[in-house]
């Protein structure tokens, strides 16, 4: 187990992308579902306890590292000046354009829900490749395109090259589920419940408990 310090995820990321660990890489490569795993989860939670509230600010800086452990970081959400408990929302309230949906540019309101899942699909980029900011112009759609090519050609794998690495069988189910959650269109996007019920999320986030994002 690498000698990791509590932080934010992004504190994760940015020691990842400097450190000549083997070990920390390791680590990392073990774990990184499980981390995109208890994002979902943590997003999920605040959704359920609060009846309906909505972050609008999922980015690596806003999710807390809880616990390390052998089995990988447990985060927790953080930064609630954007929540909403509104289906909708005014675009101009959003200013995270790195992880916001292309309607964000396009449209005078957004559905927040498809919003945080839209957001959540970023992230998991942004954990499995490492880095700081997803790799997409500010606008999505060049990701947007190349993520729903592949899956129409129901072909990751040539998505996950861009990322510098050959899918594996486990890959490919994840590139399928973030293809769902940034698609284009915000009705073809899963929903936070549809997302936790996904066996993927359930695999990688089995062995998180009740406490996790509180």
């Amino acid at each position: 187990m690498p000698n990791i310090g509590q932080g934010t995820l992004q504190d994760l990321i940015v020691q990842l992308r400097h450190s000549h660990s083997q070990e920390f890489r390791a680590y990392w490569n073990a774990n990184k579902y499980r981390l995109c795993a208890h994002a979902v989860k943590a997003v999920w939670t605040l959704f359920t306890r609060t009846g309906g509230l909505l972050h609008q600010d999922i980015k690596p800086e806003n999710f807390v590292v809880l616990d390390q452990n052998r089995e990988g970081a447990l985060l927790a959400i953080a930064n609630y000046g954007k929540a909403t408990m509104d289906s909708e929302t005014q675009s101009s309230k959003v200013t995270n354009e790195y992880y916001a949906p292309p309607e964000l540019f396009s449209q005078e309101t957004i559905d927040t829900e498809k919003y945080d899942v839209f957001c959540l699909g970023q992230l998991w980029i942004t954990i499995i490749n490492g880095i700081n900011t997803p790799i997409l112009s500010n606008s999505n759609r060049d990701t947007c395109a190349n993520v729903n090519q592949d899956r129409q050609e129901a072909n990751p794998a040539s998505f996950f090259s861009m990322w510098g690495g050959t899918a594996l069988n486990e890959d490919r189910e994840a590139m399928n589920l973030i293809a769902r959650m940034i698609s284009q269109n915000p009705e073809d996007r899963q929903t936070l419940d549809e997302l936790m019920a996904d066996p993927f999320i359930q695999k990688h986030s089995q062995d998180l408990t009740t406490a996790d994002a509180q």
